[in-house]
């Protein structure tokens, strides 16, 4: 078991560092921001989380042991993540392609959760249940003016304001 202190603040420069005791499951890297992660037990917050390395400000080795976690454990974690980060709650993505990049969104297995429903214009109808929206979120903005967030409200939102402010940079 390791004992952390990790940095909180990259998404939100106003909170505090927060400490953790850890059960280190593994180091994954993230080929989407080509960083290393720590995957493991937190005791603290009694689930599975990921902690980015760059983040870790202090980190000791306590002399607590720990057994590894049954097999597919997590893999089960891990299933419904978009790239790294599993420890958000389960949030249903339902986006809409235009005609232009459709059959190459059909193509390839994005998640697999995902769901493909053609549309009659040629537009393309994809759902999945993904591990929260920090990840989904650049994905989703890569396609620019061809795709359209339908659910969650939330992330429409969010993604509307964000090409919003992107376009007012730009004028």
């Amino acid at each position: 078991v390791v004992e952390l202190t990790y940095d909180t603040s990259t998404y939100d420069p106003g909170r505090a560092e927060r400490t953790a005791r850890v059960r280190p499951y593994l180091i994954e890297p993230s080929t989407e921001t080509h960083a290393l992660y720590l995957i493991g037990w937190d005791e603290t917050r009694d689930a599975i989380r990921t902690f980015k390395l760059e983040r870790i400000r202090r980190l000791a080795v306590t002399s607590d042991g720990f057994a590894a976690p049954p097999d597919g454990v997590i893999e089960e974690a891990l299933e419904r993540a978009w790239g790294i980060i599993a420890d958000q709650g389960d949030v249903e993505v339902e986006l809409r392609f235009s005609r232009a990049v459709a059959s190459r969104v059909a193509e390839t297995r994005w998640h697999p959760t995902q769901a493909l429903q053609p549309g009659p214009d040629g537009s393309l109808a994809w759902r999945a249940t993904v591990s929260g929206t920090v990840e989904i979120r650049s994905w989703i903005l890569s396609w620019g003016p061809d795709v359209e967030v339908v659910a969650p409200a939330a992330l429409r939102d969010e993604v509307a304001g964000l090409v919003e402010a992107a376009a007012a940079r730009y004028r």
